[in-house]
């Protein structure tokens, strides 16, 4: 009797236990999908494994089976197909400016980290990105900004050296002239 009460409390407490891993992975699940950030599952064989809602909103996609099984390079790595940081120079992608390419050829500038995982037995690639192309928008508005202001400021300094040589001719004449020199000179 005690034995058959002991394997029915194990069985419960296994049954309790999956449960709560069960409801454990399909939060993660939800988080990853749900996560304002891109989020990329590559096989070693360069093919897209998962991708979340916020990865196929970038590439204009609706439908993930669009993407799923396609080469990375599609979207992720244009100008590297052949030459994946990751996989074929054994470097580390960490908070790198990239590309990424949506459906329509558009590229997008991204900042995308990339890490090694082993999921579910097989080592992957979790990609890992967000769009920066406010960002890139807001430096280029400010390059042309400073570029405009340094344009004004040679116009300013150039007209004040040309005052100030005016100046100077002035107070010259002045002095041949016998007279008393009208400007103090800015030395």
């Amino acid at each position: 009797r005690k034995v058959v009460l002991g394997m029915v409390q194990d069985i419960t407490e296994r049954k309790q236990a999956e449960e709560e891993l069960r409801i454990s992975h399909e939060n993660t699940k939800t988080i990853l999908r749900k996560a304002p950030i891109g989020v990329i599952i590559i096989g070693r064989d360069r093919k897209i494994k998962m991708i979340n809602e916020t990865a196929l909103k970038m590439a204009g996609v609706e439908n993930a089976d669009i993407i799923l099984g396609k080469n990375c390079g599609e979207y992720l790595c244009p100008s590297q197909q052949k030459d994946c940081p990751i996989l074929d120079r054994a470097q580390q992608v960490d908070n790198s400016e990239r590309i990424f390419r949506n459906k329509d050829g558009k590229e997008i500038p991204i900042i995308k980290t990339v890490t090694e995982i082993n999921l579910d037995g097989e080592d992957v690639l979790l990609e890992t990105f967000i769009d920066i192309t406010e960002r890139k928008q807001a430096e280029e508005e400010l390059k042309q900004k400073m570029k405009q202001l340094e344009r004004f400021n040679k116009v300013a300094v150039d007209r004040e050296l040309r005052m100030i040589e005016l100046k100077r001719e002035i107070n010259d004449l002045l002095e041949k002239a016998g007279m008393e020199k009208k400007y103090s000179s800015p030395d």
